[in-house]
């Protein structure tokens, strides 16, 4: 039996097959894990860094900020998926991560 080859029309009009679709997932799959990772961890170190400002003592701001970013990696993974479009999704960790670097770079915090 010959295998009929699907299409499908994209919104501006061009046909893809199955193969270009599993590439988008493929990316999509890629972007969400390792830009959900470094985001997660921006977020984790910025974090640590601040907390001791908190009156938290260093050690236990490292732990806390350690665990609480199994969640945060938990939720970004969750948000990338639920998220319609690739470039929302992009966009979103690039802003996030930006916040994490930025409580890196506050003075004082340790």
């Amino acid at each position: 039996m010959a295998e009929r080859i699907t299409t499908d029309v994209l919104a501006d009009g061009r046909l893809t097959t199955g193969a270009v679709r599993w590439w988008f997932v493929a990316l999509r799959i890629l972007v969400i894990i390792v830009g959900g990772y470094v985001t997660a961890s921006a977020l984790v170190a910025g974090s640590a860094r601040i907390l001791p400002l908190a009156g938290l003592v260093r050690s236990e701001a490292v732990a806390l900020a350690s665990m609480c970013g199994f969640l945060v990696y938990l939720g970004l993974l969750a948000w990338g998926f639920a998220q319609s479009r690739l470039i929302n999704v992009i966009l979103g960790l690039l802003l996030m991560a930006t916040v994490g670097v930025a409580l890196m770079l506050v003075p004082g915090g340790g």
